[in-house]
């Protein structure tokens, strides 16, 4: 097995980029919430295809535009707990809203 200090800086940054892209494909696939901001910025998922073009295309959102503001069901992929694992509840570093992470 290789070990990080074998593997060099920019082959970590490339297989960090493919996972940013996997994971936004997914989200923005099956998350409500996710698919209805795409939607409002006019982004179509299949056109992110590098990591310039998310960069580009894809807003930043911030915590109080999500928890509080949408039912939790259009926060989860599939709009469903089922097959996660681990529920964590945080307030965050301010503790003036909720957070919520799902591990599966």
């Amino acid at each position: 097995m290789t070990g990080v200090t074998d593997v060099d800086r920019s082959s970590l940054v490339l297989r960090s980029q493919q996972l940013a892209l996997e994971q936004f494909r997914r989200t923005a696939a099956s998350v409500p919430f996710y698919r209805r901001l795409l939607g409002r910025h006019g982004i179509r998922s299949g056109s992110v295809t590098d990591i310039e073009a998310f960069r580009a295309a894809v807003p930043i959102i911030k915590k109080r535009d999500v928890f509080g503001s949408h039912p939790l069901a259009d926060l989860l992929v599939d709009s469903s707990l089922d097959g996660s694992e681990t529920v964590i509840a945080s307030s965050g570093l301010t503790a003036s809203s909720f957070s919520l992470g799902v591990i599966d």
